[in-house]
């Protein structure tokens, strides 16, 4: 039998759509350099190329003139999906809480001549483990628990390792427990798509901690499947209800869902977990029932484009949590990059966060850039070529601003200024090539 795409993708793979965006961006910038031939100016940064910082004064003019070209992006859109094994696809762009664009593009199934349309719903996958993250923190500013509190206070008896691990720990993927889904026995479990999940029989699967909590990181769905049990027994509620309480109705989110919806509101993933591609909506007449939800804490939501970058875009501008929350949840490891339910770094003392996800046949990136002030989503319904991460990497080469024709020379002069103030020249020879 076919078998689940169950496999979470690794750091370097959560990176890749992100790294490739940037690298998208950096190359648009450069183009839109080159005609208004700044390449001529008579000095060059001393520790940053040349399009990074006049890319900053572009970029910090922003909002007075420049526009998204919104049928230039659904054209990128349209020509990215028909790249990748998806059959559908959705993206958005938002900024301080307002869309800026959005896009679907493809049908909902491969034999299906339904398009994808505004309100069809993805499965986020593990780019909603940022959801259960916030949860956990909204919590604790309520004083409702700790972050260093061991596990073992909010857990039923039984699950391993509990008093030896913290809240802290589960979160920034540092307890080394074991990831539940190397376990051959569930994996074989959830090939039953009409089985209902609940969180209790996920958690019968996660085994002893393999090394010392807290003295590295691994990252480990189990860490988020027991999440979801610490928010309700600290909470006193469901994890539906703290959701609700806490995440949907201050955002205003209407199209991002931890309980079942129907069937026909989802484009249906596509999985190649053996190779071989399969629908898991064609094995039930319902919703397939590992695909997200309460049980999941490892991946809880699925909803549209719009209402997951309305999330981060509210999550990074600090409206979802306070500033020491949010200092806590953005303290990024050295090494893999990961703070709370998300990886991050601070570039130039801006930030910059992502997670991706793939899951059953569905693959997200979502991602928030301070310096762009910009938060992108990208789905699509297949999980073969990481489709969410080729669609986030096209659209980032289209996303960056370009002025009107009047203001390029106001730009440049203020580039000039803050070049004459901030930069050494060069001995001789033209100005040319690129600036690294």
């Amino acid at each position: 039998m076919n078998s689940l795409r169950i496999d979470r993708p690794s750091s370097a793979v959560l990176f890749a759509g992100f790294i490739s965006l940037l690298a998208g961006l950096n190359a648009r910038l450069q183009r839109n350099l080159s005609s208004v031939r700044l390449n001529t100016l008579p000095a060059v940064p001393t520790k940053r190329g040349l399009s990074t910082l006049v890319g900053a004064m572009l970029l910090s003019a922003w909002p007075a003139f420049a526009q998204l070209d919104s049928a230039a992006l659904q054209t990128v859109l349209d020509a990215s999906l028909a790249k990748t094994s998806a059959s559908g696809a959705a993206a958005a762009i938002v900024r301080n809480g307002e869309v800026l664009w959005q896009g679907q593009s493809g049908v909902i199934a491969p034999a299906s001549s339904v398009p994808v349309a505004s309100d069809t719903l993805f499965v986020y996958a593990s780019a909603s483990k940022m959801v259960t993250a916030a949860m956990t923190l909204r919590l604790k500013e309520q004083g409702l628990l700790g972050l260093d509190q061991t596990i073992d206070q909010y857990l039923p008896t039984g699950v391993p390792g509990a008093s030896a691990v913290t809240v802290r720990q589960l979160l920034q993927q540092t307890s080394s427990y074991p990831d539940l889904y190397s376990n051959a026995d569930l994996r074989a479990q959830l090939q039953d798509v009409t089985r209902p999940w609940n969180r209790a029989d996920l958690m019968s699967f996660i085994e002893a901690p393999t090394g010392t909590p807290g003295a590295q990181h691994l990252y480990s769905n189990s860490n988020y499947i027991l999440l979801g049990e610490v928010i309700e027994r600290a909470s006193g509620k469901t994890f539906s209800q703290v959701y609700q309480d806490e995440i949907a109705t201050p955002l205003g989110l209407t199209h991002a869902f931890v309980t079942p919806q129907p069937r026909e509101a989802f484009a249906q993933g596509v999985s190649y977990g053996n190779g071989e591609p399969i629908n898991y909506f064609d094995l039930t007449l319902g919703l397939p029932t590992p695909l997200y939800g309460p049980a999941f804490g490892d991946g809880p939501v699925a909803g549209t484009a719009v209402d997951g970058a309305l999330f981060l875009d509210a999550l990074a501008s600090g409206q979802l949590v306070g500033p020491e929350m949010l200092s806590e949840m953005f303290n990024f490891d050295p090494v893999s990059g990961y703070g709370f339910g998300i990886y991050g770094s601070l570039v130039d003392d801006k930030l910059e966060l992502n997670h991706a996800g793939s899951w059953a046949g569905y693959t997200s990136n979502l991602f928030y850039d301070e310096n762009l002030d910009l938060t992108i989503m990208t789905l699509a319904n297949s999980d073969y070529d990481f489709p969410a991460g080729v669609i986030a990497a096209d659209l980032g080469g289209a996303v960056s601003a370009i002025p009107e024709p009047s203001t390029y020379a106001a730009l440049a002069a203020l580039a000039a200024l803050a070049l004459a103030v901030g930069t050494r020249r060069r001995n001789g020879g033209q100005r040319g090539g690129r600036y690294a």
